[in-house]
């Protein structure tokens, strides 16, 4: 059996600090952010897929530096943050809300255990 595929019924903006993010509520209540806008809320580019090598199950491409793997797979575990949803017409993917918070606590830990690397610093 496939999996549902939610609808938005609201969609919006939401300001954090001094960014946008584009955000919606699915209809089944879950809140969501655009994939571009985790990727913005990091300054991070939109690339190519990263290696499968290591690569936790459908996380941010950016989520895939190997001095934050320890850290990354802590966080999140066995939890699924991506949402497949269906916006004016258009599959698209997103990811949960929570996962803002999780990715800062990632590079915090990362950050007070000294392993973050001089182009990570600016994350924090």
């Amino acid at each position: 059996m496939e999996p549902v595929v939610h609808k938005v019924s609201y969609d919006g903006k939401i300001v954090i600090g001094n960014k946008e993010l584009a955000c919606a509520v699915l209809d089944d209540g879950t809140r969501i952010l655009t994939n571009t806008a985790v990727f913005a809320a990091f300054d991070r580019p939109r690339k190519g897929r990263p290696s499968e090598e290591y690569r936790l199950k459908n996380a941010p491409a950016f989520l895939t530096a190997n001095n934050l793997a320890p850290y990354i797979e802590k966080e999140f575990a066995d939890d699924d943050f991506s949402v497949v949803y269906i916006s004016k017409g258009r599959e698209l993917i997103g990811y949960r809300a929570e996962i803002l918070s999780r990715i800062c606590e990632i590079y915090l830990s990362a950050r007070d255990d000294g392993v973050l690397l001089d182009s990570q610093k600016q994350l924090v």
